[in-house]
């Protein structure tokens, strides 16, 4: 919500610190939590900072909490808006339906929804803020903008954050990963800390404005000198798992029929929120989960955007990338279904380990701490930066770039010929250098 402006005189009048008419103002909104932390797009020009009347109002969220998951919040929006006019109550992007609510906070307005089908579309528990786009585990705000007359946005190519980016964070256990899985590439290669994650924000934003969640939160050629190629994705509840058109289309029309009509509809009495799961776009019920994930091996050419194997259609992971980009061998691409591959259940997660080291323990006591490994067509475990050589400065030795994937899936069942069988399984490990030599 947003304070009124006042003129110079009064804003002198207010603590530097706090805008209090706006937080007690909020206050009388929501009965769960304000969070302290003004998101005005540029500090500098937030009225405590500059006190004059053409600063930018100070802006702040706050939140309702409830312990039923069925009237819990599952995905957020920022929709910015180019002029004066004020966007529709309702707008629908992804086959989901998100609705306004607050005040516009600089050129954004907040949007929510509670459909299944969203992103991540599971009960949001907090909201994190920070200046990275994209945090593995979380689920980031993205922006959409340019509803038409049905209501249908789109998501915003120039989007940017307010002061710095928001991050839900959910129950993780309860997430599949969806159909549209893409490769991004930086611009640049990248060796300390602190511009790895200067380049890691810029390919995050680029992903973001074309409707992306999620990422690994390393590169997919991490230990190279290499560009850094970024994995990204996005997530929604697992409830599409067990979805019915005809249920949802009944929830639907009582959705409609209930709903009063603002945008600050946060009446959890009404006895219509305990009989379904919230409005669910029939659409979005489809078989989207994804289930396998391979790796293609080809001399160097695209292989083509799906891929016949094992009796399944599997689609090119978007972005046409291998994953061993300017290596010396066959490139390496990597091809997912959403087809069923026999009893298996759909991925939940995903994670890369370099080396020896593997994300499983046999003793693993968490029913979510079983993985498989990514294999190739030929039942191979894929070294993601195989046939990439990096040498350890001017020796004759090269580095040990050895880099896997590994799939967790929704019900911890692993694909047995993708069993893990090797590695290093313990909770601690000794570090050393591993040096080959030619030497005769």
């Amino acid at each position: 919500t947003e304070r009124k402006k006042y003129s110079s005189d009064e804003l002198k009048a207010y603590a530097q610190t706090s805008d209090d008419q706006c937080i007690i103002g909020l206050a009388g909104k929501v009965d769960g939590q304000i969070y302290n932390y003004n998101i005005a797009i540029d500090q500098n020009k937030a009225w405590y900072n500059n006190p004059d009347t053409s600063a930018t109002q100070a802006t702040y969220v706050g939140v309702t909490r409830t312990d039923d998951p069925n009237c819990a919040i599952t995905g957020v929006l920022m929709y910015r808006v180019t002029d004066n006019n004020t966007p529709p109550v309702r707008i629908k992007v992804g086959g989901v339906e998100y609705r306004r609510t607050g005040d516009k906070a600089g050129d954004y307005y907040f949007y929510y929804t509670k459909n299944p089908g969203a992103n991540p579309g599971v009960p949001v528990e907090d909201l994190n803020f920070s200046d990275t786009a994209l945090v593995k585990g979380e689920s980031t705000v993205i922006g959409v903008t340019g509803a038409d007359s049905n209501g249908n946005a789109k998501y915003a190519d120039d989007f940017k954050g307010l002061n710095g980016y928001f991050h839900l964070t959910c129950p993780s256990e309860n997430v599949i990963i969806t159909d549209g899985m893409r490769l991004f590439e930086g611009e640049r290669s990248a060796t300390n800390a602190d511009a790895q994650a200067k380049l890691k924000t810029e390919v995050g934003f680029t992903a973001m404005s074309q409707g992306y969640h999620n990422m690994i939160t390393e590169s997919l050629n991490y230990g190279t000198s290499q560009k850094p190629i970024y994995l990204f994705y996005n997530m929604c509840s697992e409830k599409i798992l067990d979805c019915d058109e005809d249920t949802f289309a009944e929830a639907h029309e009582d959705y409609e029929a209930n709903w009063n009509g603002e945008e600050d509809d946060f009446d959890f009495d009404e006895e219509f929120w305990d009989d379904f799961d919230f409005d669910f776009d029939v659409d979005i019920a489809e078989e989207i989960s994804v289930r396998d994930i391979i790796g293609v091996r080809s001399d160097g050419a695209y292989p083509g955007d799906t891929y016949k194997y094992d009796g399944r259609t599997y689609k090119a992971v978007e972005g046409k990338l291998p994953v061993n980009k300017n290596s010396y061998g066959e490139s390496i691409w990597l091809y997912y279904t959403t087809e069923r591959v026999g009893d298996l259940s759909p991925i939940h997660d995903l994670c890369i380990c370099s080396g020896d080291s593997v994300p499983y323990r046999e003793d693993a006591k968490d029913v979510y701490g079983k993985w498989e490994t990514l294999l190739d067509t030929r039942l191979e475990e894929v070294n993601l930066n195989e046939g990439i050589l990096e040498s350890i400065g001017t020796t004759a030795y090269f580095k040990d770039c050895r880099l896997y994937m590994f799939i967790n899936r929704y019900k911890s069942d692993v694909k047995q010929k993708a069993k893990i069988n090797r590695g290093l399984m313990s909770d601690t490990v000794a570090e050393g250098d591993l040096f080959w030599s030619n030497a005769s």
